[in-house]
């Protein structure tokens, strides 16, 4: 079984991804920017838009899951 290399993270498993060599990118609204998931991540992506509605903005973040090569993406 293949292990993702990257993973986009909307929340707080970046030490379970950590501990398997899995680099993290995490994506985060300006009210989130110093939670620990955006500060522990190995990259992270700030989310354009309202921070009331942009973690429900799929298509952007898809978008950047392509760009950054991510092979999955896991909600937190």
């Amino acid at each position: 079984e293949r292990l993702p290399n990257e993973i986009i993270f909307l929340g707080t498993h970046h030490q379970d991804s950590e501990s398997l060599g899995i680099k993290t990118i995490s994506i985060y609204s300006t009210a989130d920017a110093a939670s620990s998931h955006v500060t522990a991540a190995d990259e992270a992506v700030l989310l354009t838009g309202s921070d009331s509605t942009v973690y429900t903005d799929g298509e952007n973040i898809i978008s950047i899951a392509k760009q950054k090569g991510a092979d999955a993406i896991i909600p937190g």
